[in-house]
């Protein structure tokens, strides 16, 4: 298992999931994950992966209600987090200048929620 508690496949680290749905489903297009309708995390039936984008990931994430407090951030809070962040600021800032939650921000900081979001423009 992997730090982000997903199986892992040999000597090469590659996640279970994604070799499960390469050698039952087909190939994986470039930028887009491999999703578990069951969410499962450690599931390789490939009847349970499906291909999303990173948007599609976060709004089956919102939709089961899987990390309501995620959720509850907007993508402009989400916009705003990581414009702050690209200028510096730190996370706990970004967070509170936003108005989401300190964990979302680290969230979002990591790549780990709202990855398909573009900073905005920050003029000087």
């Amino acid at each position: 298992m992997d730090k982000d508690g997903y199986g892992k496949h040999g000597c090469n680290s590659e996640r279970a999931h994604r070799v499960a749905y390469k050698q039952f489903v087909g190939p994986i297009p470039g930028g887009m994950l491999v999703c578990h309708s069951c969410d499962n995390r450690l599931c390789c039936n490939p009847a349970h992966l499906f291909l999303g984008s990173p948007r599609d990931n976060t709004r089956d994430m919102i939709a089961k209600d899987r990390q309501h407090w995620v959720g509850n951030t907007t993508e402009r809070q989400a916009k705003i987090v990581k414009s702050l962040l690209a200028a510096g600021f730190r996370i706990c800032d970004a967070a509170f200048i936003a108005g989401c939650k300190y964990s979302v921000a680290k969230l979002i900081n990591r790549n780990k929620c709202w990855q398909y979001v573009q900073a905005l423009e920050l003029n000087a």
